[in-house]
């Protein structure tokens, strides 16, 4: 279950990492986790920083080279998720690994228990994508960061997300 001690510790894991104060208002934290350089996931990083949001690359990573000011890179697994709200993720286990932190899954749809969000049921655990192209990765990242701007959904998302 999402509990209350994972939210609180998230909140300053991600106040530490980012080094922001309380004025920046709630701004979600994104957790990109692969090592695949191709152009789908460079592309999909571009558009992801045009949103303005924070993203963390987990690890050193190839992809890191092309960063711009709002990706931070060469952040252990573990710190990120620990700070992140959303994980952007590409396998089962990853899945699960950010589950375990707290982290509201962005990822392939896999036969592993995920459920895509849907807003008017008020169900899913996740923002799940059929292809792993470039857009099909950020139309699911969109819905999860419009998701979040809605903090009763979002926590009936991450309650889900953690059962």
């Amino acid at each position: 279950m999402a509990s209350k001690q994972i939210i609180e510790k998230k909140e300053k894991s991600k106040k530490a990492l980012l080094k922001v104060d309380e004025s920046e208002g709630r701004m979600p934290l994104i957790c990109l986790m692969t090592d695949d350089e191709s152009s789908e996931i460079i592309k999909m990083i571009e558009g992801v920083e045009a949103l303005g949001v924070h993203l963390v690359i987990a690890e050193k990573h190839p992809v890191c080279l092309h960063k711009a000011k709002s990706t931070m890179c060469g952040v252990s697994q573990k710190e990120a998720l620990e700070a992140a709200d959303i994980a952007i993720v590409f396998n089962a286990e990853d899945i699960a690994t950010a589950r375990k932190f707290g982290c509201v899954p962005v990822a392939p749809e896999l036969n592993v228990a995920t459920v895509n969000y849907n807003p008017v049921q008020e169900k899913g655990n996740g923002f799940y994508f059929k292809n792993t192209t470039a857009w099909d990765i950020f139309a699911a990242l969109v819905r999860a960061l419009e998701t979040y701007q809605f903090p009763y959904d979002w926590d009936n998302v991450l309650k889900a997300a953690q059962k």
